[in-house]
Parts: structure tokens; C-alpha cells; sequence
């Protein structure tokens, strides 16, 4: 696996809410995690590296698990991490209001799922063609599944960063699982919106098919969404499939 790690802070914002990590369990299966957080002060870093790491942690100590098994265990911990982030933003005031998108993919001999809450964002690049896997939580995103506004106006939409599902604004949280084949030549990319809302999927697929290291893949899309303006935090995590199988 050639993997590609990229975080910036953007052109504009004050901190990078945005949280980025890969974990190995005990039989060397692999859970990528992408957050962006959300809320005042600090409060978004705090819900994105809280829901991350804790996940994380919980992931090494597990052994080989099978699609289902891992499936019911990424569910149970982004509802554990989901309490625990509502929890502390009612314990204590300068947390008030905070939250996260959260992605995820757990690879497991030569398949790739893909957990979602929010509108970060999952694509597969397969056979040369970028496709988008998760589907985004997004007030936007239920306008244009109405037919009322076209994907062109959702980009400038005042609205644009309302999120209709995230962790912590709830007690409970629904998630959205994507299991895909992830096979030799395969890339998978997680991406916080900061890269979606500044580049055309077909940008992103052209970078992706570039003859670069899959860490100077990362680090040209983070580029190039910086030159188109970089007004959010940005951040990629990238991994190739180098051998049958998906590892």
C-alpha cells in the first residue's frame, strides 16, 4: 500500500480543524480516518483529534475481523465517539456547539469500506475513472436531490456548509456504509470539503493520474486548492493498492 497524507490550514482560516490518521490492528489491517470539525473557539480541533484518536486506539487492539464484524465495530464507535463529543460540548461551555464530519475506510483483503457522517468525502479511482463514493450530509446536497437548485448554484449557495448529519449534534447518529472493491492499481481518496468545494472531481482525477509518489499526489491537490483560493482547511489521505488483494 503507497499511501499519501496532506493537512493545510488554508489561505484564510485561523486553525486547522481538520484531523488526519491511519491505524494498524493487531494483524495489520488498516483504518484510515478523516475528520473536520466544527464549533467555537477550539472546539472544532478538539471534536475532530477526539473522534479520531479515540476510534483509532479502539482499532489497534483489535484483531482480524471480517467485513461484517468490522462493519458493526465502526458503527458502534462512531455512535461511542458521537456520545462522547455531545456529552462534553453540554459538560463544559467553551465546548458548546462543537462537532465533526467523520470518513473512515477499514481495508480488508482486497475490499474497502467506507464509513460516512457529514460531507467530507470518499472517491475511488478504478480503472483510470474517478468516482465519488460517499454521498454528502449536506443541506445542499437534499436541495439538489429535490431538483431545487443545480450542483453549479449549490457551490455558492449561502447555505453551502450547513450539514444535516455530523457528529455531536445528536445523541444518536446514523452512518453510511459503502463497501467497495479495492484491488491492485486502485486508489482510495478521503478528503475533507475543503478539497471538494475548491476542485472539479475531474481536477482531482487528473492529479490522480499523474506519474507521482502517492505522497506527491497529495501534497499537488492540496496545491492546487490553495492557487483556487483555499478558504476552508484542507486535507487528503490517499492509498494505492500496490498488490492483489488491496494491500
Amino acid at each position: 500500500m503507497n499511501i499519501g497524507i496532506k493537512s493545510h490550514i488554508g489561505n484564510v482560516r485561523k486553525a486547522n480543524e481538520d484531523y488526519t490518521a491511519h491505524f494498524y490492528n493487531s494483524d495489520q489491517q488498516l483504518l484510515a480516518i478523516l475528520c473536520d470539525g466544527m464549533g467555537g473557539h477550539n472546539a472544532g480541533d478538539v471534536a475532530s483529534e477526539m473522534a479520531a484518536v479515540h476510534m483509532g486506539h479502539a482499532w489497534e487492539s483489535t484483531a482480524w475481523m471480517s467485513l461484517d464484524e468490522t462493519k458493526q465495530w465502526v458503527y458502534e464507535e462512531i455512535n461511542k465517539e458521537n456520545s462522547r463529543i455531545y456529552n462534553k460540548s453540554l459538560q463544559y461551555k467553551d465546548l458548546e456547539g462543537m462537532g465533526t464530519t467523520l470518513v473512515a475506510s477499514a481495508f480488508l483483503e482486497g475490499r474497502a469500506l467506507v464509513a460516512n457522517v457529514g460531507d467530507s468525502r470518499a472517491y475511488l479511482l478504478e480503472s483510470q475513472t474517478l468516482r465519488q463514493i460517499t454521498e454528502d450530509h449536506s443541506f445542499v446536497n437534499e436541495l439538489m436531490k429535490r431538483g431545487e437548485i443545480t450542483e453549479e448554484e449549490s457551490i455558492k449557495h449561502p447555505n453551502r456548509n450547513v450539514l444535516m448529519r455530523s457528529l455531536g449534534a445528536n445523541e444518536t447518529i446514523d452512518v453510511d456504509f459503502f463497501d467497495v472493491e479495492f484491488e491492485k492499481g486502485d486508489s482510495l481518496l478521503l478528503c475533507s470539503d475543503g478539497l471538494s468545494n475548491s476542485l472539479a472531481q475531474e481536477t482531482i482525477e487528473n492529479i490522480l493520474l499523474e506519474d507521482l509518489s502517492a505522497q506527491e499526489k497529495a501534497e499537488a491537490l492540496v496545491a492546487q486548492a490553495l492557487e483556487q483560493g483555499g478558504h476552508d482547511n484542507i486535507s487528503v489521505l490517499l492509498f494505492e493498492s500496490t498488490k492483489e488483494g488491496g494491500e
